[in-house]
């Protein structure tokens, strides 16, 4: 009997192996960031002002660590993301990030939805990124990938804001 080894990596899909669309929809390969940290964040979807503070630290967190990271900000299905309020979204999002962050299409990002997006998929599932199982609840969810591809790090939607937190995550 003849056995072949095959790599691992040919039966699961790495955080490389995946796209998504801009919200200007442009199509981006996570691919393109290898050798960069990527923070994947979730966004609001209702402007208070507590999601514009929220934005404005996004902002300025991913401009103080741009040499380090690539920051993908996600606005979710679940948590009200439209095609029709897309411009409106848009218009927000980028009157309180610069273009450093790149914000994507709407994406379902929770696991009990049956469109799960791919990149959430792996996100979520420790069978998948081997590290962590945990599901999105909401704005503010934070994930770090270390510049090899691994997840290594999640700050759950709950959490209170911490900068120095995010800070130590990313260095």
């Amino acid at each position: 009997m003849l056995f072949i080894a095959i790599p691992f990596a040919l039966y699961f899909n790495g955080i490389y192996d995946y796209s998504f669309t801009t919200i200007e929809g442009n199509t981006k390969n996570l691919s393109d960031y290898r050798q960069k940290k990527i923070v994947i964040v979730t966004l609001p979807i209702n402007e208070t002002t507590e999601t514009t503070r929220y934005l404005q630290r996004l902002d300025s967190l991913s401009r103080a660590h741009s040499a380090q990271i690539v920051m993908i900000a996600v606005p979710s299905y679940e948590d009200g993301y439209t095609a029709s309020n897309k411009n409106a979204l848009e218009n927000w999002y980028r009157s309180k990030v610069g273009s450093q962050v790149i914000i994507a299409q709407g994406i379902y990002t929770r696991k009990a939805s049956t469109e799960q997006n791919q990149i959430f998929k792996w996100l979520t599932d420790k069978n998948l990124n081997t590290h962590f199982d945990i599901d999105v609840s909401g704005y503010g969810h934070q994930f770090f990938i270390s510049e090899t591809g691994e997840l290594y790090g999640n700050i759950i939607s709950e959490a209170k804001w911490s900068n120095r937190i995010f800070n130590k995550l990313v260095h």
